[in-house]
């Protein structure tokens, strides 16, 4: 099965802008941005992909890319943070 996902991460990895300036740049929160980044977000409002894609200079459909399930949730997980450790010692 295909599956649609935002491919934020390539398009701000390929311009070297940083989620924390997008989000100033457009206005939608860090989080936001970081969950589109990392795949976590099971919808977002229309308007959202079509600001940040004003930003970037592109299209609302170059943000997005059809990918098998399985790099879908291989991607989904890759995004997730690591519990941290606890820190050892007084």
């Amino acid at each position: 099965m295909k599956r649609l996902r935002i491919k934020l991460d390539k398009v701000l990895d390929s311009r070297g802008i940083t989620q924390s300036e997008l989000s100033e740049r457009t206005g939608i929160t860090p989080s936001v941005i970081s969950n589109l980044v990392n795949n976590q977000r099971k919808s977002i409002y229309t308007d959202s992909i079509e600001t940040i894609a004003e930003e970037l200079g592109i299209g609302p459909l170059d943000l997005l890319e059809e990918v098998d399930e399985e790099e879908f949730f291989r991607l989904q997980r890759r995004g997730r943070r690591q519990p941290r450790k606890k820190k050892e010692g007084p």
